[in-house]
């Protein structure tokens, strides 16, 4: 019995529900790739997206490439830790990766993958087949690769994945949108994004929100100066929330949460009740880098939402909602006084005179209905106007 022991085995369904299942949209699929090229230090990384003839798709970055050694011990690791390996990035950046298993997204997108890494003179081919490692019961699965003679670059890797999962085309502006939104990196690192060798599209915070025109816009640490909660991180927390004229599209509500320049929580606006009127109008985005700190990892897997369901998450959850409260107050403020202002300037009124003008008890009664005409946004503001004139005749 002592010589007995016991064994934790893993089957390829662990890839495939891992990498196959959870990254079956395009998307966050590639954005695990540029992750990766984030990582090693790229300043650039080119994604080539082909569905004419042969489909395929190409990742290239030009960061540092892997050696022989590097290969094997990191990336053929699956579930490796970089960060409790003490693993430093280079150009100084913090590993967006914990969880050692955004390298199965490769999988989630096609099932033949051939990568060319380069680090100085090492110049290192493998290539991975799904279709093989389904074969390996029981037992490692040992890619196939070869080591080149050195060629123009000195560093950089080379992804070309094939026999897709997708049969479709690939909508690459759509694409573009949704990468833009998984992403809040600094102008150190660029993405373009292209089809069949058309020209590329650039991916950056701009794309983010490109299409919105701002009415009103906040940086979250003027927000904090005078919240009167307190938080341990507050200082530490940076972004912007800003808000249009117009209802925004649902797809575009809400404040996403960064951390060290990815998604970490889908946007939302973490409070218990999220009907109000404000939130068809408010969207943005807070970095809060600092929770890749805590020693609990709080991230899901997919980077989709933070586990709420933590003593330091509920801390940070109600924080960003105390804040967001007091931006949707001064929002009302704003919002009303803007409209006073338009009325007055087409209807020909100073609302603000008029209404300081009547005597005690009709100005209480008349500025109640006019309030009451800013708080129903229901009606247009065309139809606010005719009822201010309407009752500014009645009442000069």
């Amino acid at each position: 019995m002592s010589t007995d022991k016991l064994v934790m085995t893993f089957e390829a369904n662990t890839i495939k529900h891992l990498g196959v299942k959870m990254y079956s949209n395009m998307p966050p699929a590639l954005a695990e790739l540029i992750a990766n090229a984030y990582d090693a230090g790229a300043t650039e990384v080119h994604v080539r997206l082909y569905d004419i003839d042969n489909k395929k798709v190409i990742v290239e970055d030009n960061g540092v490439g892997m050696s022989f050694d590097e290969v094997n011990d990191f990336f053929l690791r699956i579930g490796r830790n970089r960060r409790d390996e003490k693993q430093k990035a280079p150009c100084g950046r913090i590993p967006t990766g914990k969880k050692g298993l955004g390298k199965l997204a490769l999988f989630g997108i096609g099932d033949t993958i051939n990568i060319t890494t380069t680090q100085g003179k090492e110049v290192v081919r493998f290539k991975l087949d799904w279709q093989e490692i389904l074969k390996c019961k029981n037992r490692d699965y040992e890619p196939k690769f070869e080591i080149l003679p050195k060629g123009k670059t000195s560093k950089g890797t080379k992804i070309i994945l094939t026999n897709l999962k997708r049969k479709t085309g690939f909508p690459v502006a759509e694409y573009a949108e949704s990468l833009a939104k998984l992403f809040n990196f600094q102008d150190t690192f660029v993405v373009y994004l292209s089809l069949n060798d058309s020209k590329p599209i650039k991916i950056d915070n701009k794309l983010k929100y490109e299409n919105i025109k701002p009415e009103f816009e906040w940086d979250i640490q003027n927000i904090v100066k005078i919240n009167d909660k307190d938080y341990s991180d507050k200082k530490e927390t940076s972004g912007k929330i800003v808000t249009t004229e117009f209802p925004l599209k649902a797809n575009l509500r809400g404040v996403t949460l960064f951390a060290n320049g990815r998604m970490v929580n889908k946007p939302e606006f973490f409070g218990p009740s999220e009907s109000s009127h404000f939130y068809s109008y408010a969207t943005g985005w807070l970095n809060v880098d600092f929770i890749d700190n805590w020693e609990e990892d709080v991230i899901s897997t997919n980077r989709q939402s933070i586990d709420w369901e933590n003593t330091k998450t509920e801390e940070l959850r109600k924080y960003i909602a105390s804040c967001i409260s007091i931006i949707e107050r001064q929002w009302r403020d704003y919002r009303k006084e803007n409209k006073k202002k338009k009325i007055s300037e087409k209807v020909n009124i100073n609302v603000k005179d008029w209404i300081g003008k009547l005597p005690g008890r009709v100005q209480e009664q008349v500025e109640t209905i006019v309030n009451l005409l800013d708080d129903t946004p229901e009606l247009s503001e065309n139809t606010q106007q005719k009822s201010i004139q309407i009752i500014h005749q009645l009442i000069p």
